[in-house]
């Protein structure tokens, strides 16, 4: 089925098909230095929380969540209304990384948000500091969000999880973002971001959004039946209460969906990569011998 374009100009979706991603620009510095008095108005915790990264989740408030979406939302109206075809923003997060061992976010793909089989999910993910090496980059594989089908969510683990190490250290692209700069990738897309190694936190808005005529689904693995995974049909409410990590309970799933959680192995992810991405050579075996 074909799905509707992410953008409205036909140049910014070309080139998100080609590297499965688009940087643009979102925020100005009055706006970044708002959105940082947001945070710091709305995670009072934050120096409380054990963990090194933090979203909007651990704050402890419904209501700083409601206010967190409310002033994020209104903040990214523009980018939404000159740039995106039809999108809404469902899941609005501060994303925290203060400096420590425990900082790393592992390679992951985000949530499915919707009924994938008939909608794409997008994350918009805006640093509110200049992106280094040292304070955690983004890291992305192009075109990931195409090599294999994969619903992810509560209790779902990860396809790709015995070849972590490869993909990271042979085919992951390091974005460096300014700030108030918005990265927009399918929430399918491989991607992880490293230690937080400088000497202060590192703030980023991520906000997951869906076609406006669909409806928000979460997924997570089936207690009762092996080979299924159940979807629910939630609204923005739910988001803001009902954590993340915490399974679904007490509520009825809208269907049980057949799939299939083998294990992708390296070489389907590294020949996907190549298939997906035709202007990135793939190195010849004496380069990825003399590279051991």
């Amino acid at each position: 089925m074909q799905k509707k374009p992410v953008f409205k100009d036909l140049a910014l979706q070309e080139k998100y098909l080609q590297q499965g991603y688009v940087i643009l620009p979102a925020l100005k510095l009055d706006k970044v230095k708002e959105m940082i008095q947001l945070h710091d108005l709305t995670h009072s915790n934050v120096e409380e929380l054990p963990n090194c990264y933090n979203t909007s989740d651990h704050a402890l408030s419904i209501e700083s969540k409601r206010k967190v979406r409310e002033e994020i939302s209104k903040a990214l109206q523009p980018l939404f209304e000159n740039y995106l075809n039809g999108f809404k923003g469902i899941y609005f997060n501060f994303i925290g990384k203060k400096p420590g061992d425990n900082s790393i976010r592992y390679l992951h793909q985000d949530y499915s948000f919707c009924d994938e089989s008939l909608f794409n999910g997008y994350n918009i993910w805006i640093p509110l500091h200049d992106i280094t090496k040292e304070n955690s980059y983004f890291s992305i594989v192009r075109n990931s969000y195409q090599f294999f089908h994969s619903f992810r969510g509560r209790q779902l683990r990860h396809k790709f999880e015995a070849s972590t190490n490869k993909i990271m250290d042979n085919i992951c692209t390091d974005l460096f973002l300014k700030s108030g700069e918005a990265l927009i990738y399918n929430t399918a897309s491989l991607h992880h971001t490293p230690l937080n190694i400088s000497n202060a936190s590192r703030i980023a808005i991520s906000v997951m959004s869906i076609p406006q005529e669909a409806k928000v689904s979460l997924y997570q693995s089936s207690e009762e039946k092996k080979g299924f995974v159940e979807r629910y049909e939630v609204d923005e409410e739910f988001l803001l209460e009902y954590p993340t990590w915490e399974r679904i309970e007490g509520r009825d799933y809208v269907e049980l969906v057949p799939y299939d959680d083998k294990e992708v192995s390296w070489s389907e992810i590294e020949n996907a990569y190549y298939q997906y991405n035709k202007d990135i050579k793939r190195p010849s075996f004496w380069n990825k011998f003399l590279k051991r």
